[in-house]
Order: structure tokens, then sequence, then C-alpha cells
């Protein structure tokens, strides 16, 4: 198949799958269940190198702060290959930080799964827990409880990664992967 050809014929769930290619939950949906066309070259494009996707945030106050942990997968097809920081933040409804700290993770290990030219089944890639504990802000409100993933060398908001969800991006905060609304 030519690339022009990559470009105009159609990729369907079902052939992506039958192909033992990593799919994730919304690939082939909208953020409101709508099915997407998607392309052969589509695919290829948005899977070269890492595709991060949150999976679930779950978050408890206790006396040290907010106790935030995170689970992510990797639906690329490789693994991040430079180091940057892995950061929990809260945002005020303004988009500003209030609160932030770095869980120590090393997103170069957040590998993608089996590839399906191996003998290996396919699989869902292995799922990554970061966590952290967010000092939590002096005035009581709702915050936005976000991740982070800048550039090790560049000011906030350029060349952060967003994650492969529907709906996860901050405008007032480019940057910054939104997991949830917490009111504290």
């Amino acid at each position: 198949m030519t690339l022009p050809a990559w470009k105009t014929t159609t990729l369907t769930k079902t052939q992506a799958t039958a192909a033992k290619l990593p799919v994730s939950d919304g690939y082939f949906t909208d953020s409101h269940g709508n099915s997407v066309a998607r392309t052969h070259f589509d695919y290829i494009r948005d899977h070269l190198g890492y595709r991060i996707e949150i999976r679930q945030a779950r978050y408890a106050k206790v006396s040290s702060g907010l106790s935030v942990q995170v689970d992510l997968v990797n639906w690329g097809f490789a693994a991040p290959k430079h180091p940057r920081p892995a950061l929990l933040t809260l945002l005020n409804a303004n988009g500003q930080t209030v609160s932030k700290v770095d869980t120590g993770a090393d997103w170069r290990t957040w590998l993608p799964g089996p590839r399906s030219e191996t003998s290996e089944p396919a699989a869902e890639p292995a799922t990554q827990t970061i966590t952290g504990t967010l000092p939590l802000p002096a005035a009581p409100g709702t915050y936005f409880l976000g991740l982070l993933l800048p550039h090790p060398t560049t000011s906030a908001g350029a060349y952060t990664v967003r994650c492969a969800n529907t709906g996860v991006w901050f405008p007032p905060n480019p940057g910054v992967n939104i997991l949830a609304a917490v009111t504290l």
C-alpha cells in the first residue's frame, strides 16, 4: 500500500483488533461516543512513539495534604525516550498552579504492550501507577487536580505531553492534563 492510499483507506476498530494493534477505549469515538473515521495513516501517526492515556485517578484528603494515585497506560509503539518530570498539580479556577509535587516517576519505564509481530498474545499494555501527596491550598474551594509532563528545559506549557484522553486538556493552563475537579 502506498502513502496516498494509507491517507484514504479507512481503518476500523475491528480491523485494528484483528491485526493485534493496540487500541485504546476511545480512539475510534469522539467525546460524545460517536464513531470517528480513522485511516491507516491516522493510526500510524497517532501511535508512533508513545501514546499515554490516563486510566483512573484516585485522591483522598489526608492530614499531610491530598493523596493522589494515577493509573496510566502507553498505547503507543514505543516507550518515551528522554527524561521528564511527572508532576501532580492543583489549579484554581483561573488555571494558576496553587500546589505542585514531583511524583519521582520515570516515565521512560511506561512501556507499551506486546507487539503484534511477536508470538506474544495480544494484550493491553501494563498499567503504571504514579503517586504523590499535594500540599493543600490555604483557601477552601474547588480546584482542578492535574498531571503535568513538562519538557525539563523549557518554560511551563511549552512542549508538555498531552495525554491521549479526550477532554483532559486545560486551556487556561496549557500543558496540564486535568484528572478531576476537587472540592477542598
